[in-house]
């Protein structure tokens, strides 16, 4: 792994690099959320992708970990441009985006500029385009605790143009994103491209929290994402037993309780 910092948007952010032994075969670039682990987080799933011959660049977004700048100063416009002053770093385009919470909107924000083949998305949040320029403070904590204030998010026009593959992972306890953001974007995931969608009963929002307390719980994570980048015409998920298709077409793994 290579870490460093790199200038963005007046700030200087830190980064992780997770590369193989050789030429990466895939690319990712992964979006942390707002909570405090920021880049760290992911390091699970970077080694996993590594080990199998795939690179992951993670950074810490302002306001977070090894970088400059304050939390309250920052935004969600904000992120989206450091996230594209991450792109130019590596000078290369993301085959795969990853996106947790709050950069699950980060990441979806860019897919039209990145246009991965591959997009996971962890327990993503969606905001209002009333929410997107302000700083993360009391007016953007009043903007978003209004009711439905994400339905009709511009965002959503983005989600229904993409044309790659997409692992959609939520938790089933998850008490901090509500079941119609998850509903927004199985819907627009699926207009265009290919959708799965991978429910974890018993997991919270802090799915990468939970992923790291068990072999277990990774296991079923990692091998859904193994699974994603077989680069199939359609998602190779197993048995229709083990792993059933939801009611509206797009494909469930569904993890029970004590497997």
């Amino acid at each position: 792994m290579r870490s460093g910092t790199f200038q963005a948007d007046g700030e200087t952010l830190a980064y992780n690099h997770y590369l193989p032994a050789g030429e990466p075969r895939e690319f990712a670039l992964s979006l942390h959320g707002a909570g405090p682990a920021g880049r760290e987080g992911i390091g699970y799933l970077a080694e996993h992708l590594a080990s199998r011959g795939s690179s992951l660049f993670c950074l810490d977004f302002s306001g977070h970990g090894d970088r400059t700048g304050h939390l309250r100063e920052s935004s969600l416009s904000r992120r989206v441009v450091q996230a594209k002053s991450a792109l130019r770093v590596v000078s290369r385009r993301p085959t795969i985006l990853v996106g947790t919470s709050m950069g699950g909107h980060v990441a979806s924000s860019i897919l039209a500029d990145v246009a991965p083949e591959f997009s996971i998305l962890f327990c993503p949040a969606i905001y209002g385009d009333g929410s997107i320029d302000l700083p993360f403070d009391d007016r953007f904590t009043a903007a978003i605790r209004k009711p439905s204030s994400f339905e009709h998010s511009s965002l959503r026009r983005d989600l229904g143009r993409y044309r790659g593959k997409s692992l959609l992972i939520i938790g089933d306890d998850d008490r901090i994103i509500p079941p119609r953001v998850i509903d927004i974007y199985r819907e627009e995931l699926r207009k265009g491209g290919e959708l799965a969608l991978l429910r974890l009963p018993g997991a919270p929002h802090n799915i990468h929290g939970w992923a790291r307390q068990s072999d277990g719980n990774r296991t079923i994570i990692l091998r859904a994402i193994d699974d994603l980048l077989q680069r199939s015409a359609t998602l190779a998920f197993g048995s229709s037993r083990r792993r059933p298709f939801d009611d509206d077409g797009s494909k469930v793994w569904q993890r029970r309780q004590g497997r």
